[in-house]
């Protein structure tokens, strides 16, 4: 949502702040997909483990 926003903002109005906030939402935003995919993972490991008692 943070992003389509900040395109319909006109280029010339926006100021170092506006880019700041909208680069920290998108770190924000990878951070925790990248958090969720590496416990799904994780999740899958340990399963495996459990059913073939290795």
């Amino acid at each position: 949502m943070f992003i389509s926003h900040g395109l319909l903002v006109h280029n010339g109005s926006r100021n170092k702040k506006a880019y700041l906030e909208d680069a920290f939402s998108v770190s924000v935003g990878l951070l925790l997909l990248i958090l969720f995919a590496s416990s799904c993972v994780v999740n899958v490991v340990v399963f495996k483990f459990e059913v073939h008692g290795f």
